[in-house]
């Protein structure tokens, strides 16, 4: 049996968290890494961490793991489109008011 969306959200969260990104900012940190992992050819995490960077990330290195969990959510058919889907940053907010 496989995680629920809540969980993998959960998780996430607390991974990027634990990266240092302010609760509030989590939604639009997994956009950029959605959107840049979409529409750039990006061969490696330093690569992803460097344009990351330029987008204002400045600190936040991402890993296999967490990248994994952000695919996880954007390979979901009903959240194709993850931080700009309603569900989406309803489901990390109820969360995350639950943590």
């Amino acid at each position: 049996m496989g995680l629920k969306m809540d969980q993998i959200i959960k998780i996430l969260a607390e991974r990027l968290e634990g990266k240092g990104i302010e609760a509030a900012k989590i939604p639009s940190c997994i956009e950029t890494i959605l959107n840049l992992s979409f529409f750039y050819p990006i061969p490696s995490y330093r690569d992803l961490n460097s344009r990351m960077r330029s987008f204002g990330w400045i600190n936040f290195e991402i890993d296999d793991h967490t990248f994994k969990l952000v695919k996880l959510i954007s390979d979901k058919p009903e959240l194709r489109t993850a931080p700009r889907y309603p569900e989406f940053k309803q489901a990390w907010f109820k969360i995350h008011q639950s943590l």
